[in-house]
């Protein structure tokens, strides 16, 4: 009774340690880890379009790089007012 407890046991220790493997692997490097928490947070950028002033190249105005930030559905680029 206590070997098949033990195997049982065995067994869903084995399942979870397999299943949590494949989805956080150990060899991450460093750069990955910072690219993933900066691409995290309250405001999500998606597309390039944000709703807050960052500063970067603007396609629409000829690749510029200014103080800009995205308004509208439509994502149409703002520049950013002292």
């Amino acid at each position: 009774m206590i070997k098949v407890g033990f195997a049982a046991s065995a067994v869903v220790v084995l399942a979870l340690l397999a299943g949590s493997s494949t989805a956080a692997p150990v060899a991450q490097s460093a750069d990955s880890i910072a690219k993933a928490a900066l691409d995290i947070g309250v405001v999500e950028s998606t597309h390039g379009c944000h709703r807050f002033c960052a500063r970067g190249p603007v396609p629409r105005w000829g690749w510029v790089v200014r103080w800009h930030r995205h308004v509208g559905p439509s994502c149409w680029p703002e520049l950013c007012r002292p």
